[in-house]
C-alpha cells in the first residue's frame, strides 16, 4: 500500500485540529478512522482526553495520546524553567481547559472569537466545499452565518457517523 501523508492546515484550536484531521482522513480514505493518535504538548492531555474526545463520541480505547512538552517544562532539561512551566500550566487550566469545560463543542462566542483572532490569513472554517460531499459524510453540523456568509461550522449533539466505526 502506498503511504499517504495527510496534512491538516485549517484548524485554529485543539478541538478543530482533531475534527479537521478526521474529516481530512474521511475525504482521502473514504471512511472514518478506527484509531486516533493525538500528538501534542503533554500539559494539554486532560483537555484532549477529557474535554475533546467525549463530545466527539470517541471511546478511550480508540484514542492514544503522546504528550511531549517543551524543554523548559521538563525537569532535568538544561532549559527547565519552573516559573515559566507553572505559568503555562496555569494558563492551560484557565484559558484552555477552563473554556472548553464550559463549551465542549467550541460553538460559543469566546472560543469562536479566539479562533477568529488566530486567523489573520482567512483559513476557511467550513468543512466541505460541496453539498454532495457533506451529505455523503453524514456529519451533523450547524453554521454561524456572518456578513460574509457562512463563517464557521460546528458539530451538533446528534450522533456522528464516526461513532459507529469499530
Amino acid at each position: 500500500m502506498k503511504e499517504r501523508i495527510l496534512l491538516e492546515e485549517q484548524a485554529l484550536d485543539s478541538f478543530s485540529n482533531l475534527l479537521f484531521s478526521m474529516l481530512k482522513f474521511w475525504k482521502a480514505m473514504g471512511g472514518w478512522p478506527r484509531k486516533l493518535t493525538i500528538i501534542s504538548h503533554a500539559f494539554k492531555q486532560d483537555r484532549f482526553l477529557k474535554l475533546h474526545v467525549p463530545p466527539l463520541g470517541l471511546s478511550g480505547n480508540e484514542v492514544a495520546f503522546l504528550g511531549i512538552d517543551p524543554d523548559y517544562m521538563r525537569e532535568g532539561s538544561h532549559n527547565y524553567d519552573v516559573a515559566r512551566a507553572e505559568e503555562v500550566r496555569r494558563g492551560e487550566r484557565n484559558r484552555g481547559f477552563g473554556q472548553w469545560e464550559k463549551d465542549p463543542l467550541g460553538s460559543g462566542l469566546d472560543l469562536s472569537g479566539k479562533r477568529a483572532q488566530r486567523n489573520p490569513w482567512g483559513a476557511s472554517q467550513i468543512w466541505f466545499q460541496r453539498r454532495e460531499e457533506r451529505e455523503s459524510s453524514g456529519v451533523k453540523s450547524m453554521h454561524r452565518v456572518g456578513d460574509k456568509g457562512i463563517e464557521e461550522e460546528f458539530l451538533t449533539t446528534e450522533r456522528q457517523p464516526w461513532e459507529d466505526v469499530k
